[in-house]
């Protein structure tokens, strides 16, 4: 068997199917009922891990309560929304809806049954050993009841430090990839450039105003109108090629410069605040470890790194990126240039007023820091201090990460549902959107590849070209991956 000439590739491999161009074909051109084997049993978990994470937040009364009711009030809610959003967004990853191409993709980018299942348990173990910082207090304050307050916080809380271990090894199985030679390197260049065009062409279509957004959906349903894959190929020139797109403004050197201090300063006490939080929590662990499982210092440290590490990702993630959301948007408040979310926009006066109920919840997170690590750095008075502004600081971002996305989408879910039909279909193209930018991460490095071949020439010379990878090598490295038992040939 030998390659295709060159001339006459894309005419031939336009004769088989790509899981990928099929998907957003069905997914994005002409959305297909998403297939929902799993809808009484995500249902059932959510359900569940709902149930335990109210005994979970409930075993925390107890130790708030010193610190006063309301307290107590705003850290259940707040704790519970957080395991709310951690729950459903696990759940739905891992469970939710798809159309049949997308779970073909899925399946073709699956390590095998054995692995996921290992990944699983694995995943589920390091995040009962994670809770374990959360989950010690309870022993010290709620008295009798606390060795079954100390199994509710373990089972309950879990799912956050579950939902960080997802997103820890999605980003290492991410980072492999970048390991299979010179061309699979620049496969992957070209799959980055996609993602953060359409990132763009999202945050562009997001920071429109209504009339712009409304000619931009017109182009939309114009595209859907097309016969076939000339739908689909106008589709991804709009998106990857930007033809539509407003011209950039040029910014002097001297804005360019203030918008990088900027973007450093506001990353600053995000970064400041995790790293204070995971030291309280490595020193409070250590020592819990060392009274109530083993002293030894060596097996007690042990312990006291994975639990600690298991939550890094996410609690960095959520606490600086929430921190770099505030500050932003005071900075550009300032220069009168901050973009509203869709949901502000949409509906100002409901998602203000969800936000500013929601983050007022999110005070009660104070009082966790000021009874428990108040108590535990009682004899170190700079400790004590500094450890109780900067970890109520913490949990405060830390839950609104929760309170501002939950926020967002039940606003959203309120326009689709009864909204005004041209603001249901803004916020359907932003989703249309997400789900381009997540076929093209999730799926195979083969039919990235594959779908590659196959786009619109101007895409392939603007991103092909800019990586230098030229097409004799794409269809080299296709050919040294093919599977005959999941994909038909693309040679002859």
């Amino acid at each position: 068997m030998s390659l295709t000439p060159l001339n006459h590739s894309i005419s031939m491999i336009n004769q088989y199917d790509n899981p990928l161009l099929d998907a957003i074909e069905e997914g994005i051109v002409d959305r297909e009922v998403p297939v929902d084997p799993h809808k009484c049993g995500r249902r059932a978990l959510k359900v569940v891990q709902i149930s335990i994470s109210l005994a979970a937040n409930g075993s925390y009364f107890p130790i708030i309560f010193h610190a006063g009711p309301l307290f107590a009030v705003g850290n259940f809610v707040s704790f519970f929304a957080l395991d709310y959003w951690a729950v459903n967004a696990t759940l739905d990853d891992a469970l939710g809806p798809r159309g049949e191409r997308e779970i073909v993709l899925i399946g073709r980018n699956s390590k095998g049954r054995v692995y996921e299942v290992s990944l699983t348990v694995g995943a589920v173990v390091l995040s009962l050993l994670a809770i374990a910082p959360l989950a010690l207090p309870v022993l010290d304050y709620d008295g009798e009841y606390g060795v079954p307050g100390l199994v509710a916080v373990f089972l309950g809380g879990s799912i956050l430090p579950l939902r960080s271990i997802q997103l820890s090894l999605n980003k290492t199985i991410q980072g492999m990839k970048c390991v299979l030679g010179e061309t699979g390197k620049k496969i992957e260049a070209v799959r980055s450039e996609m993602v953060s065009l359409v990132d763009e062409y999202r945050d562009l279509f997001e920071q429109l105003g209504m009339e712009d957004k409304l000619l931009f959906i017109g182009q939309h349903h114009a595209i859907r109108g097309m016969d076939g894959r000339d739908s689909v190929g106008k589709y991804l020139s709009t998106v990857l090629v930007g033809a539509n797109r407003a011209p950039a403004v040029e910014k002097s050197r001297c804005w360019q410069v203030v918008d990088q201090a900027g973007d450093v300063i506001a990353n600053l006490p995000g970064a400041l605040l995790a790293a204070s939080l995971e030291t309280a929590l490595a020193m409070y662990t250590f020592d819990k470890v060392q009274g109530y499982i083993t002293s030894n210092e060596v097996e007690a440290g042990i312990c006291t790194a994975v639990a600690i590490g298991s939550g890094i990702y996410l609690n960095g993630k959520s606490i600086v990126s929430t921190t770099h959301r505030f500050a932003s948007a005071i900075f550009n408040g300032l220069r009168c240039k901050r973009v509203k979310g869709l949901s502000e926009q949409l509906r100002p006066k409901l998602s203000a007023c969800l936000k500013l109920i929601g983050l007022t919840f999110n005070l009660g997170t104070i009082g966790s820091s000021l009874v428990i690590y108040g108590d535990f750095f009682k004899d170190d008075q700079f400790k004590k201090h500094y450890f109780e502004v900067t970890l109520s600081i913490a949990f405060f971002v830390l839950s609104a990460t929760a309170t501002l996305d939950l926020v967002d989408n039940a606003v959203k879910s309120i326009v689709l549902r009864g909204g005004d039909p041209n603001e249901a279909q803004v916020i359907q193209l932003y989703q249309e959107l997400g789900l381009l930018k997540n076929l093209l991460e999730k799926s195979s490095l083969l039919d990235f590849a594959t779908f590659v071949l196959k786009c619109p020439k101007e895409i392939k010379d603007n991103l092909v070209k800019k990586v230098g990878l030229s097409f004799d090598e794409l269809h080299a490295y296709i050919s040294s991956l093919e599977d005959v038992s999941s994909l038909r040939p693309l040679v002859s």
